[in-house]
């Protein structure tokens, strides 16, 4: 068949099966793939394409798999995960392998024809060294350059080489293609200029001259023209034959950059000196000269609009100016190094810099920094949009060529002004307005929900390890390696609360009850402790200003290694607890009352054992509490139901999560839903109840330890990593709404009727829910009022 709805409906249905059934198909699916390596008939690949699907689908991880010589026709191995699976000479035509997670996956002459790739392969030069890349306006081709001894490389647009161009006698400096993709124009250190045609892919006869060394070239968005900067002190304007037109001089030193206004008007020429002239392209006038940079301009561009010109410079500026007056608007001082190359998109919203800090980074058309690409390992000498503008591709003094998803690129802000170590822990206040991060930097900051730094804060002497706001929002709970647990004052920052109680070991986890009145965390010394802010008839007055010391604790013991995770139900009666001893334990009031309690009114009601090879690093439970999930060291998630208000019932386990490939390391709800967001080495995941993961967020360059959903905005997810970076992704989810039943508890308890809430809809069905409280009991009391 080549049904996908049906072999995908076999996959979901594997992913159900009894494991001992589970396994015996698993292993006949991948015999039915492997036989392709000897049986290439039609119904033998059409076989092991619906194998290799059903396995897809079905959540089966292919890495360190050995598929070299497999055939396939069309496989779907959408978010399929290939880390250091080996498919050399295998026949992957018209797979889909988008959002595929192919790191170290060995490729080496697989036929990839009309492949739909999620990651990109690398692009190598042979010398190590890219100067300049240009995406070819049909999309067909890139082309590079670089030290290769005169060679230019033509690459087709998955990456695979298809033409090395022969010619020059030096290194080449730039390349670029005409606007109607049917030329390209190379310049180089030999003085001269190449024309190539790029169909035939073979040089016109003409070679054009300059005294010195060419460093770039740029054509006239007509494709009529095109001009060359050289170190002869000049800017020579030539038509598409290579016919002189006319030279352009006044300039005190060699020419390094070049662009022209998309407008075709003018032109803008950068030299070594740090100046930057204007000239009518059409007649060669001179207009303006713009003085500012100290040091060698090394990229230049003009705005979509036209109205703004772009430089960069060895002066580690990014410089704004006036095209029409030469004034300077604005200049960007970047921390880490020179700036080699600046790109518009053709809407004008954003723009990308190459950077010599080995990044590529994205700014706003308001010149606010936004993101980052990561991944060479060396200077960033160009970059070029493929004709969509859905991908980009980079040039880089690594000697590497690489192409970026700019749609998974821009689902992500980088937040800046962060920490300088590991960021450990995130955290979102209840009304979503602000946010806090602690990290290994002893550090905890609070971010405004823009991403703005609001405030940051110090007093742990080692790494934290957790950070929670409480539920008013008042309070910051932070606990840390040094073994203490600190309260904050949000809107002061000011520490309240200090206390350290001998701990055997760091603290590693802290928890909210949803009431506020008391808080739960852990310790690698075994112990779960809930710990209470202040006597109950005191709690109203919400008084923490004057909080001098914590009352007693109580401590929880049973975990027989270290305690990682905590969750809380919302009704405050239940603690789910997680560790390095690979189980889940559950924890239950016996009282039923949220009062003073001690150790003996909080008991141990189940203990889910060998659902994971490895250590617990993350649980949550839904809003609802039906739905309880676990991440572990083993790269799994399991998934299980729960029967809330009736701790007898054990959790029954629905389904397992396949997916990441290098450990889960945190893992929450999405707020109303049963939906799960996951966070591991190896970046960001979204799950929906069944099984299925609809999203794959990468961009972190380390391990991403923890993730949070906004409270409000749920389609707002905040991760943080050991790249030092917190990030704030853009998600749609496929959510299945529950029913929320709460019980209002006020002079006469009553019931609300059943709300199916409903992020489309939550304005009116939260305005009709007040609606039945207010046609409910008549609220007589202050403190009931408050409550309700």
């Amino acid at each position: 068949t080549r049904d996908l709805p049906v072999i995908n409906f076999l996959g979901q249905r594997l992913k159900r099966a009894e494991k001992a059934e589970a396994v015996n198909v698993t292993n006949q699916l991948l015999s039915i793939i492997q036989k392709t390596k000897t049986d290439t008939s039609a119904i033998a690949v059409q076989a092991a394409t619906n194998a290799i699907t059903i396995l897809n689908s079905s959540g089966y991880s292919f890495s360190y798999d050995n598929f070299d010589r497999i055939a396939l026709d069309g496989a779907d191995l959408s978010n399929g995960v290939f880390y250091q699976t080996s498919l050399r000479n295998a026949n992957l035509k018209n797979t889909i392998l988008k959002g595929a997670t192919l790191d170290y996956a060995n490729m080496t002459d697989a036929n990839l024809t009309n492949v739909d790739v999620g990651m990109f392969p690398i692009m190598k030069h042979s010398d190590g060294y890219v100067a300049s890349v240009s995406y070819c306006p049909t999309g067909k081709y890139i082309a590079s350059c670089g030290k290769d001894k005169g060679i230019v490389y033509i690459w087709n647009e998955r990456g695979e080489e298809v033409a090395n161009l022969t010619g020059h006698g030096g290194r080449i400096n730039c390349v670029a293609f005409s606007p109607d993709g049917q030329l390209l124009a190379t310049a180089s250190d030999d003085k001269e200029i190449h024309l190539w045609d790029v169909k035939k892919q073979k040089a016109m006869a003409e070679c054009i001259r300059h005294k010195g060394y060419i460093n770039h070239v740029v054509w006239h968005p007509s494709g009529r023209f095109l001009a060359s900067a050289s170190d002869d002190k000049t800017v020579i304007i030539w038509r598409r034959s290579g016919r002189f037109v006319r030279i352009l001089w006044g300039f005190q030193k060699g020419v390094r950059c070049l662009a022209v206004s998309p407008d075709g008007r003018i032109l803008v020429a950068g030299d070594t000196t740090g100046s930057i002239r204007t000239f009518a392209f059409e007649t060669g006038k001179p207009l303006q000269k713009f003085k500012g940079h100290r040091f060698s301009v090394r990229t230049i561009t003009v705005a979509p609009d036209n109205k703004t010109i772009l430089s960069g410079a060895k002066d580690k500026t990014l410089k704004i100016w006036d095209s029409d007056t030469g004034k300077l608007l604005k200049t960007l001082a970047e921390d880490t190094d020179n700036v080699n190359c600046i790109k518009f998109t053709s809407n004008g919203k954003q723009f990308i810099t190459a950077n010599s800090d080995k990044t590529l980074r994205v700014w706003s058309s308001e010149y606010e920094y936004m993101d980052s690409f990561d991944g060479h390992t060396g200077y960033v000498n160009s970059v070029s949009f493929a004709p969509d503008e859905k991908t980009m591709v980079s040039g880089a003094a690594d000697g590497t060529v690489r192409m970026w998803a700019l749609e998974e690129g821009d689902a992500s802000v980088k937040l800046r002004d962060g920490h300088t170590n590991y960021v450990s822990s995130v955290s979102f206040s209840k009304d979503g307005n602000r946010m806090v991060t602690g990290g290994y930097d002893q550090n905890l900051k609070i971010w405004s929900k823009n991403g703005e730094l609001l405030r940051s804060m110090h007093g742990h002497h080692d790494q934290i390890k957790g950070c929670r706001f409480s539920p008013s929002g008042e309070l910051i709970a932070s606990v840390s390696a040094d073994k203490t647990l600190k309260l904050w004052h949000t809107d002061s920052g000011t520490q309240i609360v200090s206390q350290k109680y001998g701990h055997g070991g760091p603290l590693t986890c802290v928890e909210w009850s949803a009431s506020g009145k008391w808080l739960a965390y852990g310790s690698t010394d075994k112990r779960l402790r809930i710990q209470f802010l202040t006597p109950l008839e005191d709690l109203e007055d919400n008084d923490y200003k004057n909080m001098k010391r914590l009352p007693n604790f109580i401590e929880l013991t049973g975990p027989r290694e270290s305690l990682r995770c905590i969750a809380i139900c919302d009704d405050d009666m239940t603690i789910i607890s997680g560790g390095a001893d690979k189980q889940v334990r559950i924890w239950q009031n016996k009282t039923g009352k949220d009062d003073y309690p001690d150790e003996t009114q909080w008991e141990q009601v189940h203990a889910i054992e060998g659902a994971h090879s490895g250590h617990i690093n993350g649980v949550a439970v839904s809003d609802d509490g039906k739905m309880l999930a676990a991440g572990s060291n083993d790269d799994v998630i399991s998934l299980w139901s729960r029967t809330p208000g009736d701790p007898t019932v054990p959790p029954t386990k629905v389904t397992t999560l396949l997916g990441h490939y290098c450990f889960v390391n945190s893992l929450t709800f999405v707020p109303f839903t049963h939906t799960i967001v996951s966070a591991g080495g190896d970046g960001v995941r979204v799950w929906e109840e069944d099984g299925t993961q609809t999203m794959f967020m990468k961009g972190h360059t380390k391990y991403v330890y923890e993730v949070a959903v906004h409270p409000v905005d749920t389609g707002r997810i905040a991760s943080v990593s050991a790249d030092k970076t917190i990030r704030m992704w853009s998600a749609v989810y496929h959510q299945k709404s529950f029913k929320l039943t709460r019980i209002v508890s006020c002079s006469t308890a009553f019931t609300c009727a059943d709300i199916v809430f409903d992020r489309a809809n939550m304005d009116q069905q939260v305005k009709t829910l007040f609606d039945q409280l207010k046609s409910g009991p008549d609220l007589k009391k202050k403190d009931d009022e408050k409550k309700t």
